[in-house]
Formats: C-alpha cells, structure tokens, sequence
C-alpha cells in the first residue's frame, strides 16, 4: 500500500493510496528434443522451472501407445541428472515422439500441469 500526500501552493492537503498487488507467474519449460547418446549433452529430458516452483509433483513421459515409459514423483525442481536418460527397464527405447506430463506446485501453493511432447533422437 502506497500513500502520497502533496500540498499546493494554497495549503491544500490531498492525499490518495495505491494498492499494488504482485501476481506469481510460474513457468515449466520441458525440452522438446534430447540425444542420449552419452556425449554428455541434452542426455537427459526434465522439466526445468523458474525460481516460484517448489516441487515437481511429478513427471511422466509415454510411448505414442500410451505405456509409461518413466515417472518420477516429489523431486525438487532443477537437480542435476534427474530425469529421463531415454531407457525403459533398462532397455534403449527407439528414437521418436513421446508425450510428458508434469505437474507442479509454486510458493503459494498453487498447483501447475504441463503437457507436451518430447524428440528422443540417437
């Protein structure tokens, strides 16, 4: 709450507030093509966030046929080598589309979904 007060050359008091009110804008970004190849770059697929998410509820990626082909639940946001290295059962899955979900909760509480799809390439 902002207050101003002024007074004019007559003597004249005015006064006024401002409320301001700060909104908490939170981002997930999922990288849409990864290479886990072993050259340690893009080896691995997770949800990056800004600093207001507190935790990653969870993550899942999917085969086109709908398998669950990873999950992982109750991470904090932004570890170094959490996520999908491209394995299933340790198995390499074949290059191609698959989708993700993810869901997250910021510093107020707020519960966040994204949802999208992500290139494994060899």
């Amino acid at each position: 709450l902002f207050q101003l007060s002024a007074i004019d050359e007559k003597g004249c008091l005015y006064t006024d507030e401002l409320r301001v009110r700060v909104l908490l804008n939170s981002a997930i970004y999922v990288p849409d093509v990864f290479s886990p190849n072993g050259d340690g770059i893009n080896d691995i697929v997770a949800p990056l966030t800004d600093p207001s998410i507190t935790m990653i509820q969870y993550f899942e990626i999917y085969s086109r046929w709908g398998e669950l082909v990873y999950s992982i639940k109750d991470i904090v946001p932004n570890q170094p080598g959490i996520g999908w290295d491209g394995t299933m059962a340790n198995e390499k899955m074949q290059p191609g589309v698959f989708v993700y979900r993810v869901g997250a909760v910021n510093k107020r509480g707020r519960a966040f979904e994204k949802y999208g799809d992500v290139t494994l390439m060899r």
